[in-house]
């Protein structure tokens, strides 16, 4: 049996946040006490980070924030924060929720102000609520999301539905800087002081300065498109995953569109399109494919919001 000295010793070297004394690995696995849903923000200082780095980003800033998180038993201890949906890679949103389940029961607005000093730029708490302790996940739960998308016209000759790809040969830096030595001969400045080679691809394997966005269909077009995909019966597509095909039919997962009013702020390139799509664990709908079935390109992707099971589908900015 291990002495009570090595066991104190143990228990101090125990990382701040972590509870110790508990499961398999002495570690972790108090039960819970109470489970809160938070609703956050993430803005555009993050869009570029995946969801398996948000979830590490909430578990660091719980931790630094001491908070009683409950873990998972076994030898790999993992706090218990469930997500309902991940959030493509990209977009952003303010509706996130995110289930967190405590070893200590805190008042809510005591677990937002102390998690909020420790959030980075772009992610914000904007509501928590406690819950109780034994309902299903919010992962469960999903059933629909409202989307804001700002969108432009697909180039031309490029088919709805799948996008144009440079050939591997032009692919790269297209402002790239590179010589075609990096080693400066003996005697001489550092590299940066040589005369500039130019670039180290042949003139043919340049890629050519992006082209402006083509001209948008006017609003009434636009408008045509909507209510033919509403009212159409199916619209077959296929994904392509890991070099695997496979058939699905998209109309299922999208329940309304609409055009949202001109924004000034946009460039006369783009639109705003509103859309409430599909957001349940059998399927769901990806904004960027909807708008290839418009013949547009999705730019910019944000989530208002996500609907449960028991919430009615309604856009934001009806009454």
């Amino acid at each position: 049996m291990e002495p009570a000295e090595n066991a104190e010793e143990r228990t101090a070297e125990t990382p701040l946040g972590l509870p110790a004394g508990f499961g398999p690995s002495g570690r972790a696995g108090a039960p819970p006490v109470q489970r809160l849903r938070l609703v956050f923000r993430k803005g555009a200082p993050l869009r570029y980070i995946g969801h398996l780095d948000l979830a590490r980003l909430w578990e660091r800033a719980c931790r630094r924030a001491q908070l009683p998180l409950a873990y998972t038993l076994g030898f790999t201890p993992h706090p218990r924060l469930t997500f309902a949906s991940p959030l493509s890679l990209g977009a952003t949103s303010d509706g996130e929720l995110l289930d967190m389940y405590l070893r200590e029961a805190m008042h809510p607005d005591e677990l937002v102000a102390r998690v909020t000093q420790q959030l980075p730029a772009g992610c914000s708490v904007v509501s928590a609520t406690e819950l109780p302790l034994a309902g299903p996940a919010s992962s469960a739960l999903t059933r629909w999301a409202e989307y804001r998308v700002e969108a432009s016209a697909l180039p031309t000759g490029e088919e709805a539905g799948g996008g144009a790809h440079q050939p591997a040969a032009a692919q790269g830096s297209r402002w790239s800087k590179r010589t075609d030595s990096t080693v400066a001969p003996a005697g001489t400045g550092p590299v940066s002081e040589l005369p500039e080679q130019g670039p180290a691809r042949p003139a043919s394997e340049r890629l050519a300065p992006p082209e402006p966005d083509p001209p948008l269909p006017t609003r009434a077009v636009l408008q045509t498109r909507v209510q033919e995909l509403l009212a159409a019966g199916a619209l077959p597509r296929q994904r392509t995953r890991d070099g695997k095909a496979t058939s699905y039919d998209l109309r299922p997962l999208v329940l309304d569109i609409w055009l949202e009013e001109a924004q000034s702020d946009l460039a006369p390139e783009r639109t705003t399109l509103g859309m409430m799509l599909r957001l349940h664990s059998s399927g769901a709908g990806r904004p960027d494919e909807v708008s290839l079935a418009l013949g547009l390109r999705a730019r910019r992707v944000h989530r208002i919001r996500i609907g449960l099971e028991g919430d009615e589908p309604a856009r934001s900015w009806l009454p």
